[in-house]
């Protein structure tokens, strides 16, 4: 006699197949590794970064030059970002003094 066997038996409970697959032409790991990943040193120090903005921005903070300045308080900034934090969140109000009553 036949064993009784259901269908879905076999869908619930499915036997796992294990197969290898040879690898013929194996893709090489990293061939050519680039020995700098940080290819624009700074001439002034040798600090090296990855594109030239962050390289020019680096820079200002080699010199004494400060072209941004608050439109409240008139304090001076290398660098645009700095200042506008500082205005963004009210660092000269905070920091001003009091008038006297």
């Amino acid at each position: 006699a036949a064993p009784n066997t259901n269908i879905n038996d076999n869908l619930n409970n499915p036997t796992p197949i294990q197969i290898s697959i040879p690898i013929t032409n194996p893709l090489p790991i990293n061939p050519t590794p680039n020995p700098n990943p940080n290819p624009n040193p700074n001439p002034a120090c040798g600090k090296a970064f990855r594109d030239v903005y962050h390289l020019n921005r680096h820079r200002l903070s080699h010199s004494d030059e400060k072209p941004y300045s608050c439109p409240i308080c008139q304090q001076r900034f290398k660098r645009k970002d700095r200042m506008s934090y500082h205005v963004r969140n009210r660092m000269c109000v905070r920091t001003a003094p009091r008038a006297s009553r």
